[in-house]
This record gives structure tokens, C-alpha cells and sequence, in this order.
């Protein structure tokens, strides 16, 4: 056979298939350019603000809207050669999109944009010189020019920003060339398909016979299958198996404290809201239950099973009883304070819970405890299914399944009964808060809602390059005293009289805004003058530099003393704080077993003697912890006259549980230790700032 016959009987074969694809092609060509479109945008940006934030807004025929909005910052992640930046992006207000704003920096600056594209079906560059004709400054945009570079944009002040184009439906229009370009590629598309296809029917055809007969042992073998596999779940599900009355009522009462604890900490009065509130968790025990019997008849109630999943069905309503129990009294989930107390390996564990303060003969008390739970559950579980053949009932599959429904159903009513009669907030404690919670709330516990992301992570703990002063720089000494929990309405002439009075003497602001509710989340903030957003990932660096204040102090020539009457190594605070080896200071007091009231005066004595004898002598930064207004605020009698009524002694106050019951029934018997404690640091304070105006520095 010659070269023509060959292309002769190709053609032949194939010239339907080949009419066919242009036909698919040109049909699925209009088909895709009659659906709605995909605005996207891609531009490249040459800068040298690395780091800073840009952010592009959209509109149709309205105005520029934040939920039509993208932003991000010139990084890494998008940087293809040095301050060259390459941005792909949807304009997030659809097909109906005509505006196109771009703010390129947040303040001053420079940005050159170097090319532009915009893809509606396809991705199609876009001219620069046609683009800078609908260009149009808005705000603090001094010029823009048309560059051989690109589109060079220039700022003078905060928030610039300029309209890069209103004519986005200009683009919507399928260019001839386009069109053809997309019948050709769905025409290949469809040519290889079809080619496919018709080998197959080919090959099919050829082989009915074989295939008819596979496919009847196939079909007789999978009914076989089905139909066995039917009979034993069937009679898996209609087979009984007994469970434990006793682990039943066990995880019943956990779950019930519980939901108690948790319904009253929602503030929740007694009466009918309450009553569904707290059958709406209780309920979640019968989910767990028949979660648990369906485990264990997929496993065929093996002995092992019963006994590991026994043990960790209560020893999970146990840990849910700590965590709300924790949490009401606290704020504090078990997860974050088990993480707290292993911070630093086992080798710390007994270190970090002298942290928490209660006496070493009670820590050892609730340890043992622990430890006992732990083991006495495991032997519970044990004699209940080794030993214990009465306290029993049985249960088929299908009706832990109408249990597990029953749960669930029971769940969603009775929160749809009371979702208009609670608050957004106590929605949202219960949802975020509540472990293992089913929600079915649709309440939205939020007002309004704005679509932002933290800054990722960066490494703020090192100088980079010179430092440079304006003005004149004195050689005074600096003390910075940290107060542990001082509120506001405490500085006054009836409870802090001197701080008061230095107050007054002094710039001070009139708002002060917590950065945390942790003791360590305010030291992060008040010495590294950071938010503790990054508090752990900084934590975990391991080369830390700390403080960037206080490196400046020192690159100026401070010597920075840390007087201090807390232990600082608390959950690695003091290398977070003052770097990996503690080099960013060049002192810090030793910590004694002392109570906080004699660390106070301790430390104090001691800044008092280095006044004297030391501070004249250099140039110093102190830093002054003190810690006697950390719960449970303690005192000595020295220099004040107590407030009463208050429980305990100036020394030893009550536990937290007691002290939220002592609220309820007379806070002053709280209150009142506090202001003591507070007293008491106002009496030290004052006595440190005589020394300090006495010194021979402030009289030279």
C-alpha cells in the first residue's frame, strides 16, 4: 500500500470525527463565552517598600466599598526578582465590575507599575500607554507618569490612591482572534475525545461476547455480596449487646455538672431558658454514648475495646468537667493550662505549678488526686467489665441510632426554642467556649464584620543599622515601675495618695487600653512594646533577641538593671523579655522564697541602696517589678492602714473559687484586699521616688 492509499484510508476514517470536533469546538466556544465572567487582575509593581500594605477596590457604576476590596503586603512571597513584585488577584465585585481603584502604599512613597493584564475569559495584556488615559488621581497621589519603565506613581501623604481604570467592560468583548483561538483549542480537545470514544466502541464491539459473560459473573458475584453483607449488618444492628449502667451514669453526672456549671456561668436566670439551655448540653452525653456503643459493635465488643473506650468515655467527661470548671472560674481552658504547666519539658512541671501560687502541700495534694482519678478510673473501668455481670442493659444498633438522632434533634429544638431570648454574647461564649458543642444557633453574635488578617509573623528584636538621635540626649536616669494589675480608679488621694500626687506632678494618659489578660502577655507588651498577637511564636524562636527598647537603651549606652519581686522565668518570659541569654540587660535581682509583700520590700531596699551609692555614678535604665497586687493581693502593715472588712490575713487571702463566692455575697471582703495591696505598693513607691529625688544625681 502506497503513501496515498494510507492517507487516503486515514482521512476516511476519520474526516467525521474531525467535522464533528469543529462542530463541538464552535458550540463550546459560544457556550463559554456567553457565561459570566471571571475578573481577574495581574499587575507587576516595582517598590522599595517591602513590607508595606497595598490594596486594590472595585465597583459598578456605585462607589469604592471595603467588601469590594484586596489587600496584602509586598513580600516575599510575591517579590520575582529584587523590589519587583508580581500580583494576580479577582476583583472581587464580579462581571458587573466598570471601577478599578489602587492604593499602592499606606503613606509616602514610590511605585512604578510595570505591566498590567486582565483576564475576563482568558488573560489579555493590557497597554500601558492605553491604560494611563483613564487613569485618575484621588488622594495624596502627586503625579503620575508614563515612564519606558512603566507607570510611575508618586506620594506625598497618607493613604494615597488613584482610579487605574473605569472602562472594565471594555474588555468583556470576544475579540475574531479570540474566537478562534478557543474553537481551535475545544476542537483538539474534542478530536482526541471522539478518537477515544470510537476506539473503544471498536474495541467493545469486538470483544460482546467476552464482556457479556464477565459481566454476568460480575453482577452475580456483587448481588452474592450485597445480599450477605445486608444479612449480617442486619442482624448486627438487630443484635443485642449489654452496656454498663454504672459508666452510663458516670459520664450522666459529669455531663450534668457540667452543664450546670456552664449554663449558670451564661448568666442565666433560673426558669424555662434556663432549663432548655442546659438540656441542650446535657443532651451531647447521649450523643457520645451511642457513639460509643456503635464503636464497640463495629469492633465486636473485643475485651480490649470495652475496656480502653469505657476508659476514655469517662476520662473525656472528666476533662470536660476541668476544662468548665477552669473556665468559669478563670477564663482558662485545660489545654492552655496544661500547656503552661509543661512549658519547658517535664523537668519544669513541678517549677511552673509554684507559678500558680497555692502553698507546696496543696499543689502535692491535687497532684495526688490526679494521679489517683487517673488510676481509679482505669480499675473502675476494669471491675465494671471484668467483674460486674448485674447493673446491665442491652441495646441493638438501630436503637443507638435512634438515640443519637433523638440527641440531635433534641439539641436543635431546644436551641431554636431560646435563640431569641439569649445575647450575642452568650451564644458566642457558648459556642467557642463549650467543648465538644453542637450549635445550631443562627443568631450572629457580631454587629458588623470586617474581612482582615493579622500581619504574618516578623521578627522585630534587632537593630538595623545605625541609630540615629534627634535633639539632645540626657544623661538622666530612667526607672520604670510595672505595678501588677493596677487599675485606674485605684490612683486616687483615698487609696494611692502618693502616686496620686506624682500623677498630677506628671504627663500621663488619660486611656489606657490592656493589651492581655495574662500577667506575661502584659510584661510582652510593656517591655518588648509589642501586642502579644506573636507571643508564642516569638516564644519559640530560638535565638531571641528580646526587647528592642531595650537593645536601643543599651546601643546608647545604658546600663538596665531589673529589680524585681516576680520570677521572671515564668513560661520563658525573662529570654522573651531580655533575650536568650538574658544579654539585652546587665543586672537582675535574684529571687528568694519570700511572700510577694517581702519581695516588694526586698527589692525595693535594695533599688533604694543602689540610689544611693550606684546611680550617681552611670547613666541606668530600672526596670521595677512589683508583685503584690497579684492575686491574692497581700500587705504588710508597715507604712498603712488597712481597709477593712477583708478575708484571710494580709499574707494569705482566699482561693479564686472562694473568693467568686465571697463576691456574690459581699465583695468588699474581696475588694478590700486589693486596695490594701494597692496601699501597700503606693507606700513602697513613694519611698523609692524620696530616695530617688534625695539622691546625689538630682542635687548636683
Amino acid at each position: 500500500m502506497n503513501i496515498m492509499d494510507r492517507i487516503t484510508g486515514f482521512l476516511s476514517q476519520y474526516i467525521l470525527i474531525a467535522l464533528l470536533a469543529v462542530v463541538v469546538g464552535f458550540l463550546m466556544t459560544l457556550y463559554t463565552i456567553k457565561q459570566p465572567i471571571e475578573f481577574k487582575l495581574g499587575v507587576t509593581i516595582v517598590t522599595d517598600k517591602s513590607n508595606e500594605l497595598w490594596q486594590f477596590y472595585c465597583h459598578s457604576d456605585s462607589y469604592y466599598r471595603g467588601e469590594m476590596s484586596t489587600q496584602a503586603y509586598y513580600t516575599k512571597a510575591l517579590e520575582v526578582s529584587p523590589d519587583t513584585y508580581r500580583i494576580t488577584l479577582p476583583i472581587v465585585c464580579g462581571s458587573e465590575a466598570t471601577h478599578l481603584r489602587f492604593d499602592p502604599l499606606p503613606d509616602v512613597g514610590e511605585v512604578t507599575i510595570q505591566s498590567m493584564r486582565i483576564h475576563t475569559h482568558d488573560w489579555r495584556w493590557v497597554d500601558l500607554d492605553e491604560a494611563f488615559k483613564y487613569i485618575k488621581p484621588i488622594n495624596s497621589v502627586s503625579h503620575v507618569e508614563l515612564t519606558d519603565a512603566g507607570i510611575q506613581i508618586k506620594s506625598v501623604g497618607h493613604d494615597p490612591h488613584l482610579e487605574l481604570a473605569n472602562n472594565l467592560q471594555d474588555y468583556i468583548a470576544t475579540t475574531w482572534q479570540q474566537f478562534v483561538k478557543f474553537t481551535l483549542k475545544f476542537s483538539a480537545y474534542a478530536f482526541v475525545l471522539l478518537g477515544v470514544v470510537k476506539w473503544l466502541v471498536v474495541m467493545l464491539l469486538s470483544r460482546a461476547d467476552q464482556l457479556l459473560n464477565l459481566g454476568q459473573k460480575i453482577n452475580q458475584q456483587l448481588a452474592s455480596s450485597l445480599s450477605k453483607g445486608a444479612r449480617l449488618v442486619g442482624a448486627e444492628f438487630v443484635k443485642r449487646y449489654p452496656y454498663s449502667w454504672l459508666i452510663a451514669l458516670s459520664v450522666g453526672v459529669l455531663y450534668a455538672l457540667s452543664a450546670t456549671m456552664f449554663t449558670s456561668h451564661m448568666n442565666i436566670k433560673p426558669g424555662g431558658v434556663y432549663a432548655m439551655v442546659w438540656g441542650s448540653m446535657f443532651c451531647h452525653v447521649w450523643i457520645l454514648f451511642s457513639l460509643y456503643t456503635l464503636v464497640l459493635r463495629l469492633l465486636q465488643h473485643a475485651y480490649w475495646a470495652r475496656y480502653v473506650l469505657g476508659y476514655l468515655l469517662i476520662m473525656f467527661s472528666v476533662y470536660l468537667t476541668v476544662d468548665v470548671s477552669l473556665y468559669t472560674l478563670n477564663g482558662m481552658h485545660a489545654d492552655h493550662g496544661i500547656g503552661m504547666l509543661f512549658y519547658g519539658g517535664l523537668g519544669a512541671f513541678i517549677n511552673n505549678l509554684r507559678f500558680t501560687g497555692l502553698p507546696t502541700s496543696e499543689l502535692a495534694v491535687y497532684v495526688f488526686i490526679v494521679v489517683v482519678l487517673i488510676l481509679s478510673v482505669l480499675f473502675f473501668v476494669y471491675w465494671i467489665e471484668k467483674r460486674t455481670q448485674k447493673l446491665k442493659f442491652s441495646l441493638t444498633g438501630l436503637q443507638s441510632l435512634v438515640i443519637l438522632a433523638i440527641a440531635v434533634i433534641c439539641i436543635n429544638g431546644s436551641q431554636k426554642w431560646v435563640e431569641s431570648e439569649l445575647t450575642g454574647k452568650q451564644i458566642a461564649n457558648y459556642e467557642n467556649h463549650f467543648l465538644f458543642g453542637l450549635s445550631f444557633y443562627q443568631y450572629k453574635p457580631y454587629l458588623v464584620s470586617f474581612p482582615t488578617e493579622l500581619k504574618p509573623f516578623k521578627r522585630q528584636d534587632k537593630i538595623n543599622g545605625q541609630l540615629a538621635v534627634k535633639g539632645e540626649l540626657k544623661d538622666n536616669d530612667i526607672y520604670l515601675f510595672i505595678f501588677e494589675s493596677l487599675r485606674s480608679d485605684m490612683v486616687s488621694a483615698e487609696i494611692m495618695p502618693h502616686l496620686s500626687d506624682f500623677k498630677k506632678e506628671s504627663l500621663y494618659f488619660e486611656k489606657g487600653v490592656a493589651s492581655g489578660n495574662a500577667t506575661h502577655y502584659g510584661w510582652y507588651s510593656i517591655i518588648n512594646g509589642l501586642q502579644p498577637f506573636y507571643w508564642d511564636r516569638y516564644r519559640n524562636v530560638r535565638d531571641k533577641k528580646g526587647s528592642l527598647p531595650l537593645q536601643i537603651f543599651k546601643a546608647l549606652g545604658y546600663q538596665i538593671n531589673v529589680y524585681t519581686a516576680k520570677d521572671l522565668s515564668y513560661l520563658g518570659s525573662d529570654k522573651i523579655m531580655f533575650g536568650e541569654s538574658l544579654q539585652a540587660v546587665d543586672y537582675i535581682s535574684d529571687h528568694p522564697d519570700l511572700s510577694p509583700p517581702e519581695h516588694d520590700v526586698r527589692i525595693s531596699q535594695h533599688l533604694i541602696s543602689d540610689v544611693r551609692r550606684k546611680h550617681p555614678h552611670g547613666k541606668y535604665l530600672n526596670l521595677v517589678f512589683l508583685d503584690s497586687s497579684h492575686y491574692p493581693y497581700s500587705w504588710l502593715d508597715q507604712g498603712i492602714e488597712a481597709i477593712e472588712p477583708y478575708d484571710g490575713d494580709s499574707i494569705e487571702g482566699p482561693d479564686v473559687s472562694k473568693a467568686k463566692r465571697l463576691i456574690k455575697k459581699d465583695k468588699r471582703l474581696v475588694m478590700n484586699r486589693y486596695k490594701n495591696s494597692m496601699k501597700f505598693m503606693d507606700y513602697l513607691f513613694n519611698q523609692v521616688v524620696q530616695a530617688i529625688e534625695k539622691s546625689p544625681s538630682q542635687n548636683e
